[in-house]
């Protein structure tokens, strides 16, 4: 058994524990999240329906302090509403929710596998807050209010196309396409269902779309804007669920020196010893994939001796 077989064992051994951005589940996250409120909605307007209120009672009783207001100085009030607004649908429009749902699901999963899951939704929630100030900035009409996944969306299929351009869907027609080809599609699309809509909402995707750029820009560049949002939630889930997270000591006796038959390895010298920490300290934070192949040959010449 090598190194990596160690590692992977130590891996599945461990206790699971949903997190932001966790392998195989940030879109499908992100999805429940838009269904639920959706969904959310749906009960309570019908609810209303029930007790013989109209839609205009649903609305001041509800759906104004789920999305964005006309102005600052109501944001300033709710400010929360520049959160919840990205998730936020009546369900008049289904078809218009599905589509944004599609989209989503297309260029999220080519970020979630080419930059990682654990970028896909802080990437969702830039895209809406900078969405949804912009269309504060320059939105001029009183009773103009800002709702629905539609702009984090956009922010999402923006940063996907700057991160990966080229990268090809549909493979197995010919080549397939590459995904800037898609991206044009989408953009059509969005301006086809905002033609009629104030300016407002126009500058809402600009801000989506730009900070989907600098987010790609910046992660290309080795700076991950969404980090401390992983490491925040990791911190808030603790304090809940204080799952104990092993020790250098431990996870050095798990994956390295538990060698079967084997006699464990002994290094050679402190330089040695220290190095084999680095690597395994590497290993614990970003997972065994993280090493250089140089790294994994060190580790492999060490498990041999």
């Amino acid at each position: 058994m090598g190194e990596s077989d160690r590692y992977i064992d130590y891996k599945n051994d461990r206790p699971k524990k949903a997190w932001l951005g966790m392998e195989g589940n940030a879109l499908v996250t992100l999805l429940a999240l838009n269904a639920i409120f959706t969904l959310l909605m749906l009960v309570l307007k019908v609810s209303f329906f029930f007790n013989q209120q109209n839609t205009n009672a649903f609305n001041e009783s509800v759906l104004q302090w789920m999305i964005l207001p006309d102005g600052i100085e109501k944001v300033v009030n709710r400010p929360w509403t520049l959160l919840t607004y990205m998730f936020t649908d009546s369900g008049n429009a289904i078809l218009a929710i599905l589509a944004n749902m599609f989209w989503l699901w297309s260029f999220g999963y080519v970020m979630q596998k080419d930059a990682g899951n654990d970028k896909v939704i802080p990437l969702y929630l830039y895209s809406g807050f900078f969405g949804g100030l912009f269309f504060l900035l320059f939105n001029t009409i009183d009773g103009n209010w800002l709702m629905g996944s539609q702009i984090a969306v956009f922010g999402v299929a923006t940063a996907a196309t700057t991160y990966s351009p080229q990268y090809r869907i549909l493979t197995h027609l010919r080549n397939g396409f590459p995904l800037w080809s898609v991206y044009i599609i989408f953009v059509v699309f969005n301006l086809i269902t905002i033609t009629a809509a104030p300016v407002s909402l126009g500058s809402a995707l600009i801000g989506s779309g730009l900070a989907g750029i600098m987010f790609s820009i910046l992660l290309k560049k080795g700076t991950d804007a969404g980090r401390w949002m992983n490491v925040m939630y990791e911190k808030i889930i603790h304090v809940f669920s204080p799952a104990r997270t092993p020790n250098k000591a431990e996870l050095r006796d798990k994956i390295f020196y538990k060698t079967g038959d084997r006699l464990p390895y002994e290094p050679s010298g402190k330089q040695n010893q220290k190095r084999i920490d680095q690597l395994l300290d590497k290993i614990n934070e970003n997972g065994y994939d993280s090493l250089t192949e140089k790294e994994k040959e060190i580790l492999r010449k060490a498990g041999e001796e």
